[in-house]
């Protein structure tokens, strides 16, 4: 089982992906797109109408969508709230830099996938200095032999957008 933080970091680039304006679209689109993507507005809905929801979208999307929220309802209440936090802080984004966001998040999820934890881990210390400790660290030879010009060119993206 990988770690937790993993799992939530993966969520978050789940939530963020599904909002994505190249997500399948249901055959009667709604007039307005439900703010935040299919999963945070699954979340908000009843049962009934969560079920009546899932019916209407391809059994692709079906299955990716209660997968999604299976995982979002298995997480402790206090990482799941970290989580909805982050996400409510994404969509408070202007849009270029929600746009530039998803982008690192791809590039992100190309990566190795033993080096992503690496690289989430780092962006993670990384954001808890402050912008002169920051540049500091990034500037140290060792700091840019651990990473290759990929994953520094992705940890610079994800601090330069979600600051």
């Amino acid at each position: 089982m990988p770690p937790r933080g993993a799992v939530i970091f993966a969520l978050a680039v789940l939530a963020l992906l599904s909002c994505s304006t190249a997500s399948a679209q249901p055959k009667n689109p709604p007039r307005k797109p439900p703010r935040g993507g299919i999963i945070d507005s699954l979340r908000r809905m009843s049962p009934a109408e969560r079920q009546r929801a899932l019916k209407q979208l391809p059994d692709d999307r079906r299955k990716q969508a209660e997968d999604r929220l299976n995982r979002l309802d298995q997480l402790p209440p206090e990482e799941r709230k970290d989580l909805e936090d982050r996400f409510a802080n994404f969509r408070n984004l202007p849009p270029d830099r929600q746009q530039k966001a998803r982008a690192a998040f791809r590039r992100f999820s190309a990566l190795d996938a033993d080096r992503r934890p690496i690289v989430r881990d780092e962006y993670t210390a990384l954001r808890a200095l402050s912008p002169a400790e920051r540049k500091d660290r990034m500037s140290q030879p060792e700091w840019k032999q651990r990473f290759s010009r990929q994953e520094r060119a992705v940890i610079e993206d994800f601090l330069s957008v979600l600051k």
